[in-house]
């Protein structure tokens, strides 16, 4: 895998967006998507940025595999 894949993506597809954040006192990344009313989708933790990069780009791949490009994909 590419180090492009590795790093961590801010902006996903449709109408989301990804956070991460280190939590040093567990040696582990919180990773969030959320949508654009900043409504937590789908959260996690990692061991590394790496691996809640991967974690977030298959949640996006999934949530945007029907979304045709109209309307909001956040929404059912």
């Amino acid at each position: 895998m590419s180090s492009d894949h590795e790093s961590f993506p801010d902006d996903l597809s449709g109408h989301f967006w990804a956070r991460l954040t280190e939590m040093p006192d567990v040696d582990r990344w919180k990773y969030e998507v959320v949508d654009y009313q900043n409504n937590v989708m789908a959260e996690g933790v990692a061991v590394s940025p790496a691996q809640a990069a991967r974690f977030v780009r298959s949640w996006d791949a999934v949530a945007s595999s029907d979304f045709d490009g109209s309307g909001d994909p956040s929404l059912p």
